[in-house]
């Protein structure tokens, strides 16, 4: 879907990008358990070719030192049309309105576990997604 936006509306694709850095940049860096500072990213994509929404997020800690990597793909198994809920998730996931929250189990260990992924306002979650170590 990216791709044919970029193709038939180059100014809203590139809003669209923008809109992404923007949303990755406003992660902060944290200071966890032994001072290990943690930069979380979120992306999402569709995959025209399996026709699955792709969620990516990482942790980048110690500026580069490690990171670590983790993906969902959510396809016809999850949903009767992964395409309409695509729409419907870019509009929470564009909606700076929401926290990001991402609940490593691993508390900054250099383990992949899998990790959840929550859409917040206020207290309540209004989307939450599982993804697994890369």
């Amino acid at each position: 879907m990216a791709e044919e936006l970029k193709k038939k509306n180059p100014k809203a694709y590139a809003q669209m990008e923008a809109h992404k850095k923007a949303r990755n940049a406003a992660v902060q860096p944290i200071d966890g358990p032994e001072h290990t500072k943690h930069k979380w990213e979120f992306e999402y994509d569709w995959d025209k070719e399996t026709s699955e929404i792709v969620l990516r997020a990482s942790d980048t800690q110690n500026d580069g030192e490690y990171t670590k990597n983790w993906e969902a793909r959510l396809g016809k198994d999850k949903y009767k049309d992964p395409s309409t809920e695509y729409d419907r998730l870019d509009k929470i996931f564009s909606d700076d309105s929401y926290e990001i929250v991402f609940d490593d189990p691993s508390q900054g260990a250099k383990v992949k576990l899998p990790i959840t992924l929550k859409f917040m306002k206020g207290k309540n979650a209004k989307e939450s997604f599982e993804l697994y170590s890369k």
